[in-house]
């Protein structure tokens, strides 16, 4: 990513991370009540639109990222009822792997659709959705992080025995602090952003199989 202004990154990564949130949030919700869990559409979050799922700081941090900022942004959490699922722990695990696999889905299709269109249509529009593609794949290999209250943690906690729990308690308390220190701090102090060389093999690696530079 370059350092100056690109409209058409700022719009793609702005436009992936609200449809993008919106639609995994809702897919979560989705297969959550599937399993038995009535809480996500009692509060409304049954649903792919995006009002559904974000609040007002997480949108304007949204907007700086978009800016090329470094910031960490976030959708509405969705609150959900582990007692409910009647697949229990492995029931919470498909719930948070549901989110990066929704990324991942939407950038697939966003991708095929600008592979065919992009012959046929004016560039700004091909680079626009050649962003928005990346930055979901992006936002997948994020949310992959076993860190909470990323969905790579409830991934991780589901596959682990209960007796892991009190050991985890720690991540719990301390997980978005550590976060902001990966993700903003470690870059300023040593000019390195770790997470983005985690991100950007995983975002290439979709990109190179749907034939996208």
């Amino acid at each position: 990513m370059g350092s100056g202004f690109s409209t058409t990154f700022f719009l793609g990564a702005l436009l992936a991370f609200i449809f993008g949130t919106g639609f995994a949030k809702g897919m979560q919700a989705f297969v959550a009540y599937r399993l038995g869990d009535r809480l996500p559409r009692s509060e409304g979050r049954l649903s792919f639109s995006p009002t559904r799922h974000h609040e007002p700081l997480g949108l304007l941090l949204a907007v700086f990222l978009g800016l090329n900022v470094g910031v960490v942004t976030w959708g509405k959490p969705l609150n959900l009822n582990p007692f409910a699922n009647r697949l229990k722990r492995i029931g919470g695990t498909l719930v948070s792997l549901t989110g990066p696999l929704s990324y991942v889905l939407l950038g697939i299709i966003v991708g095929i659709i600008t592979r065919a269109a992009a012959p046929y249509i004016p560039t700004f529009f091909t680079e626009l959705l050649l962003n928005f593609t990346s930055f979901s794949f992006l936002l997948a290999a994020f949310n992959l992080l076993p860190i909470p209250p990323l969905d790579g943690y409830g991934i991780l906690k589901g596959l682990l025995t209960p007796n892991w729990d009190p050991k985890l308690v720690w991540m719990e308390t301390y997980g978005p602090v550590l976060i902001l220190v990966l993700a903003l701090m470690l870059p300023f102090l040593i000019r390195i952003n770790l997470l983005y060389l985690f991100f950007t093999p995983i975002r290439d690696l979709f990109m190179r199989l749907l034939g996208l530079s």
